[in-house]
Order: C-alpha cells, then structure tokens, then sequence
C-alpha cells in the first residue's frame, strides 16, 4: 500500500485551488488587515507555486500575533458571549483563524505525547476533508509535521467539494470545541481548537448545502450554586459577561485574593458596598445605627444606578445576613437577583425624587456583583441562607493561583 497520503494528495492540488487571492472590495481588504492575515499577490498568472507558498510561510511568520494572544481571542470569539454578539463562525473566518497558527505551534501539535481524543479527532476529520481516508494518528502527525504547508492545503481546499460520504464519516467523529476551550494553554493548543473551529464551520455549511437536518441546538451552559464554575483570572471578564447575559448576579469567589480582584473592579469605577465595614460600624464601633446604616447602603446603590456604574457588594470573610438591609428603606432583594433588578419597578423603589436630578440611569452599564473571600467551601456553607436568592447567582471560583 502507498505509504502516507491515499491518492497522493500532497502533489496534485486542486486546479482553482492554489489560485490566487481574487480582486477584493477595499472593505474586505481591511477586514483581512485586521485579522493579521498576509496580504501577497501569487503574480499576475494566477497560480503559486509550492517554493513561493514555503517562503511565505516564514515570511509571515512574524506579521502574526503570539499564539497565547490569538487563543485568548478564539476563546472569547467561541465563548457564549461571542457566539450571542457575532453569530456561529463560518467557513471564511474559521480560515481566517487557522491562518493565524504559527508554524512552530502546528510543529508543537505533532510532537504531543499520546493526545485526548478531543484533540485527535479534529485533525482526523481535516484529512477525511482533504480526501485521505487513512486517519491513524500517526498519519495525522505526519501532515502535522508539514506544519503551515499542511494549514495552507485546508485553506485553498475547498468544501463545496466535500461529498456526502465523507461527510458523514466527519460526523461520525462527533468533534467539539467545548473540550478544546477548557484546556489549558500549551503550545499546539491554538492549532488544534483552530482545525476544529474549520471543521465544525466545514460540517454545518455541508450539512446545509445537502440539506441535511440539523439537530437542536445543546443547552447553554448554566452556572448555579449548584454547579460553580471554576476560571482563571484573566477569563473573568468573558464568564463574568456570560453570567449577566444569563441574567444571573454574578458571586466571584476570591479565596484569600479579594483585594486584588477590587482593585482590579475600582478602576472599572464600581461603587462598592462593604460588607466589613457595616458590621464595624454598626455593630462594633456603634458609630451609626442600622437605620442610618441602611440609608448610605441606599445612596450607594442609587449613586451607581444613576450613572450606570457597576454596583459592588463587597462581603470579604463576612456571612453578613442582609435580611437587616434588604427591606424597607434599605434595598429590595431583588438587588442580588439580576433577572428582576433589571426590571425598573424594582430598582426604581429606592430613587428618590429628588436623585433624579442629572441621572442618566444606564442599565446597559449597571450591573450588580458580590465578591468575597472565602474559598468555594466557605461560601457554600456560610452564605446559602444569608444571602437573598443564592439559588439564583452565578458563582464565579477564581483560581488564586492565577490572580496576581
């Protein structure tokens, strides 16, 4: 039998394929800037050559952003957030991405020892879509080792030749992203979620080109007391946004770390609520009554509804019960709800008429989130029958390994 690749793929490409970059409109010439992606014409006759695309590949190398940069932004562009803003990728970007693999990441790639199996199955399904039908992983370490010779042969293929049998073969591999997306990064990583990304965006374009039903969509993933999601630092604010499209009050769990993660939040202008200096004040220092206490706790929340800040409910290592707080003249406890404070009959009952002056009340910008600093079991056993609606907040554990 032919060794490597059935049919000798490697030489005879496609006719059109290899073709060069057509005219394009001026706009779709800056999207391509913007995306990093190299910008050289094959000549006037069309056509590359093999040594002119080998050149290429190490010319461009360093017009493209690291690896680390453009995984962090295929993460966000796949998270929930992404997907709700711009729409599943399609063929023509998911292209794009891949161009973005460096050569020494698709090297990395093919040196993993022993690689899951939601790492194989994307470069199995990118041979069956080039026509090779030997997917043993060490077939797909030897395209691998091509490096961006092998990116560039996905690019130039082009899907519309896919047939219905191979078709369904790449089915049968099930690929998915979710996987992909939870890894931690280590060089060949961006080259794999890349692969799987074009080969997603390959099946749904040729399922709808051979008309073939798709299946319902799978649930959005929830986060809930119940099941709290785990993240690092620098993730926070792409999971932080996926709580609040959710409609859920966001609880980041700081765990010894929630000065560092304040500070972080007060250069984003958040108006805080502290929970530490509550109890010192009212129940320590005596130094004003829980009315009193109550009425500032009402300023604060209505100085960031006012001008659309983020309000911060800071609890650091307390379990204060706010049943004390949240009632009449203080703040409905829909504050901690996110769904309902939404609702302008709830967050208007603490405005008075008189705060209305030069507001501009912006609940795209308002938003409520509670910290503290106890780790994940702490706050499960202290703060379930403390906190108004725990059953309805996002909880948020941050590594604090990962907060710097």
């Amino acid at each position: 039998g032919s060794h490597g690749h059935g049919g000798g793929r490697r030489n005879t490409a496609p006719p059109d394929a290899l073709g060069a970059i057509k005219k394009r409109t001026l706009g779709s010439t800056i999207r391509m800037a913007i995306m990093g992606v190299e910008r050289r014409n094959y000549g006037r006759d069309d056509t590359a050559s093999t040594v002119g695309i080998e050149e290429d590949i190490y010319k461009n190398e360093r017009a493209l952003p690291s690896v680390e940069l453009s995984l962090e932004h295929l993460r966000l562009r796949c998270g929930g957030t992404g997907m709700a803003v711009q729409g599943e990728v399609d063929v023509v970007e998911a292209k794009q991405w891949l161009k973005k693999a460096l050569h020494k990441d698709i090297l990395a790639l093919a040196s993993w020892e022993d690689p899951p199996l939601w790492v194989q199955r994307p470069v199995q399904a990118a041979l069956l879509y080039l026509c090779d039908s030997d997917i043993s992983w060490e077939n797909c370490v030897e395209s691998l080792r091509g490096g961006r010779k092998f990116t560039r042969e996905l690019d130039y293929f082009d899907h519309i030749r896919i047939t219905r049998k191979n078709l369904e073969k790449m089915m049968e591999l099930d690929i998915s992203t979710s996987q992909l997306l939870k890894e931690k990064f280590q060089p060949g990583l961006f080259t794999a979620l890349a692969i799987c990304v074009l080969m997603e965006s390959v099946i749904w374009a040729s399922k709808v080109r051979l008309g073939i039903p798709a299946p319902p969509p799978p649930p959005r993933v929830d986060f809930t007391p119940e099941q709290p999601r785990r993240v690092q630092f620098r993730q926070l604010i792409p999971v932080l946004e996926e709580a609040l499209e959710m409609q859920r009050t966001p609880l980041l769990v700081c765990g010894g770390k929630e000065d560092i993660v304040c500070t972080f939040f007060s250069y984003r202008c958040a108006v805080a609520i502290d929970a530490k200096e509550l109890i010192n004040e009212v129940l320590v220092k005596k130094s004003i009554t829980q009315e009193g206490m109550r009425e500032k706790v009402r300023q604060n929340a209505v100085k960031a509804l006012k001008y659309g800040r983020p309000l911060h409910i800071r609890l650091s290592n307390t379990a204060l019960d706010w049943s004390g707080y949240c009632c009449e003249g203080g703040l409905p406890p829909e504050i901690f709800w996110a769904a309902r404070w939404r609702e302008q009959d709830i967050w208007s009952q603490i405005v008075r008429s008189q705060e209305l002056d030069g507001a501009c009340f912006d609940m795209d910008s308002h938003f409520v989130f509670i910290t503290s600093d106890m780790d994940i079991n702490g706050v499960q056993q202290h703060l379930r029958d403390k906190v108004p609606f725990y059953d309805a907040l996002a909880i948020i554990d941050i590594d604090p390994g990962s907060i710097h």
